[in-house]
């Protein structure tokens, strides 16, 4: 993704962004949610999102 700097008017911002989005590929899209959901998560649960991880400790009887 090429990065681009531009100063507009806080009132043209709006129909930037809604051609930004309009215009950006499904991965793009994709890659983009990613990282605002792994903030988000890291906002709220002081964490990186990831897969529990679950330990069970058992007693096995001897024979």
């Amino acid at each position: 993704m090429e990065k681009i700097i531009s100063i507009v008017k806080k009132s043209e911002q709006e129909n930037i962004d809604r051609e930004y989005w309009n215009n950006a590929t499904i991965e793009e899209r994709f890659m983009e949610f990613k990282i605002i959901f792994n903030n988000y998560i890291a906002l709220c649960y002081g964490t990186d999102p990831g897969f529990q991880r679950v330990l069970r400790i058992v007693k096995q009887e001897r024979s």
